[in-house]
């Protein structure tokens, strides 16, 4: 993470004890296979929307294609996160440790190495940040002192899981 980003950071969640960069969004790897296999999965899947008389069916599949096809064509930007004192930062947006309901760690290398947060209001999407090269068990334990850990939760979710199965 870049020092004047820091510093910024530190000014609304006070003294940071982790810092580093997620990407925007998964980027994986597809060869001409996966793409062969996802038009003959789009294409029958538009002909049955078509056959049914379901259009909007098949307005949908086109639309996932087309973006998942932009996706794909672009890197992913690298978001600055952040655990302070008073809560986290992403990108933009800052969150007090009031908000967190509690959070888990994921650590399977080389496949998973990521840490998920839950919020208290059960609306707001789980942030899900891949820490790379940063320590598990300190990460953990600096959490521990703000919020609860989810000790019931070991693994990724099943949403992130497929996602990475299917390169999603």
């Amino acid at each position: 993470m870049p020092a004047k980003d820091k510093k910024q950071y530190e000014e609304i969640i006070g003294k940071i004890a982790f810092a580093w960069s997620i990407p925007e969004f998964p980027k994986y790897e597809r060869g001409k296979l996966w793409y062969a296999i996802a038009a003959f999965v789009a294409g029958g899947g538009i002909l049955y929307a078509v056959l049914t008389a379901n259009f909007l069916f098949a307005v949908i599949i086109l639309m996932f294609a087309m973006i998942s096809l932009l996706y794909s064509t672009r890197e992913p930007e690298m978001i600055p996160f952040a655990i302070g004192e008073t809560g986290i930062a992403v990108g933009a947006r800052t969150y007090p440790w009031r908000e967190l309901e509690s959070f888990w760690v994921v650590y399977d290398p080389p496949t998973v190495k990521a840490l998920y947060l839950e919020f208290k209001n059960p609306i707001r999407p789980r942030v899900s940040a891949p820490f790379g090269d940063e320590d598990p068990v300190a990460l953990r334990d600096a959490l521990l002192q703000h919020i609860r850990e989810d000790v019931e939760r070991k693994d990724e979710p099943f949403s992130d899981f497929l996602g990475r199965l299917l390169k999603l």
